[in-house]
């Protein structure tokens, strides 16, 4: 006998038959990941230039420092963006707030150049590590709003305009010329933090629009996708699924079924309760089959990966990869018991309904898609010849080396 829904463990999982939201999600997170990581990048690019700079004021006797601070601050800075780096790469700076990480960034950026400008000795030399902050600050209006980049850039301005007041005489410049540095360097603060929030601005409205864009998307392949009625995926995505998945057995050599299903005498049903409560019923049938075929395997792996589309009419298909036939016949006993187990609830009272199960599972290489729905067709057609409300199952043609447990045929 084959063991029991084969459902045991596998080395592959199924090419995608049901995780296209799924996967566009973790899409759009990578590259977000990656724009991150780019950015960073930049922001280290940026801190090299500085560095050169740095050496060179140095040598010129333009900075007054001792070189073991130097050193110490570009060590901090090193591990600090080995941190950052290391939690992007990771995918832990996604469980933060700010997964860009932009104000601890932007907090060493600050803190960066105003030790460098403090012990500037030219006004060449302050100059440079104010635009090297302004800079930084540009790169922070890409996650920014104008309040943040208001609240970045004051308490800084407020320090380099201190430090220009408080040591104007040591570069034999009058108060009055310092005012005037300060005036230069307001000017040129206000610009860039306009600058920032215009870019701030056009970031949140191509992001909602790229939002809008995504919903629109989403939509329309909801609706190429989904059977509107019952929410089920239609025929035409089902039958691509399963050529995906076909060819996934092909090159793996896992097993793979399909269950069709159909409603009993579903147009005595219409005829005598109005296609409304038809309606009721398919969308409630779905419901329970949907909860059946993934609830009570949600600890497998691949219980995730099995589809229920609407064939047509009162039929339905499920797809089961990873799923051999004796696990087919489990799952489809399950169906079957989840719609029988209690009548529907519908406008016009409860209504006891009834499903026959058709089963085949995907023999070799050279089975096609047609045969394989032919036999789970055939076997539909034997539970309804051998009285409905039951689950056949088609033992032909017999997968190589497998043995069928006789009493599946029943």
């Amino acid at each position: 006998m084959i063991n029991s829904d084969r459902e045991s463990s596998a080395s592959q999982t199924p090419l995608s038959l049901g995780n296209e939201g799924e996967k566009d999600a973790s899409a759009r997170v990578k590259a977000r990941q990656r724009l991150r990581l780019q950015r960073t990048a930049l922001a280290v690019a940026n801190y090299a230039v500085i560095a050169f700079y740095t050496l060179y004021l140095y040598l010129s006797g333009q900075l007054l420092l001792y070189p073991a601070i130097v050193v110490f601050l570009y060590l901090a800075v090193v591990v600090a963006y080995c941190v950052f780096f290391w939690l992007m790469a990771t995918g832990r700076n996604l469980r933060l707030k700010d997964p860009s990480l932009t104000w601890p960034q932007l907090t060493l950026a600050a803190a960066f150049a105003i030790v460098l400008f403090a012990a500037s000795r030219t006004i060449f030399a302050q100059d440079l590590y104010f635009i090297s902050f302004l800079m930084s600050l540009l790169f922070g209006s890409f996650r920014l709003n104008l309040k943040q980049i208001l609240a970045t850039e004051l308490p800084v301005f407020g320090g380099f305009t201190a430090i220009l007041i408080l040591k104007h005489d040591h570069f034999q410049e009058t108060l009055g010329g310092a005012v005037a540095h300060v005036a230069i360097y307001f000017a040129l603060a206000v610009w860039m933090m306009f600058f920032a929030s215009y870019i701030s601005r056009l970031r949140l409205v191509l992001s909602a629009r790229n939002k809008d864009l995504r919903q629109a998307l989403g939509r329309i392949n909801e609706i190429a996708t989904k059977d509107e009625l019952t929410g089920a995926y239609n025929r035409r995505f089902i039958l691509a699924a399963l050529e995906r998945e076909i060819e996934r057995a092909k090159r793996s050599g896992e097993p793979f079924s399909v269950c069709l299903l159909d409603v009993d005498n579903f147009k005595g049903i219409n005829d005598g309760y109005g296609h409304l409560v038809g309606d009721d019923i398919l969308r409630e049938l779905v419901e329970r089959i949907s909860e059946c075929i993934r609830g009570a395997d949600e600890l497998q792996r691949w219980a995730k990966d099995r589809m229920l589309s609407r064939f047509g009419g009162e039929e339905f298909l499920l797809a089961l990869p990873l799923t051999d036939l004796q696990g087919a016949y489990t799952c489809a006993e399950r169906v079957h018991n989840a719609i029988g187990s209690h009548p529907f609830k519908t406008k016009a009272g409860t209504v006891k309904v009834s499903a026959s199960l058709g089963i085949a599972e995907y023999c070799s290489a050279h089975d096609t898609i047609e045969n394989l729905l032919g036999r789970a067709d055939a076997a539909l057609y034997k539970a309804k010849d051998n009285g409905r409300d039951r689950v056949e199952v088609s033992l032909t043609p017999e997968p190589a080396g497998q043995s069928v447990d006789p009493t599946l045929a029943r």
